[in-house]
């Protein structure tokens, strides 16, 4: 799938020292997707890796 597939390319490539810019415009995706990717991350990269996980829609 590609999101999966995006969300660990952006944890490797950042972990190379790329920037959230750099990533967004290489990736196609918008710099908060990244950085809601590392956010993700940051808390347990089980979660980040779960398909179950699904932005929140506003109430």
């Amino acid at each position: 799938e590609k999101r999966l597939c995006d969300r660990i390319k952006s944890i490797v490539l950042l972990d190379e020292g790329w920037t959230y810019p750099q990533l967004a415009h290489a990736l196609l995706l918008e710099d908060d997707t990244i950085r809601r990717y590392h956010r993700i991350y940051l808390g347990g990269k089980e979660a980040l890796l779960s398909k179950l996980y699904r932005k929140s829609l506003p109430t």
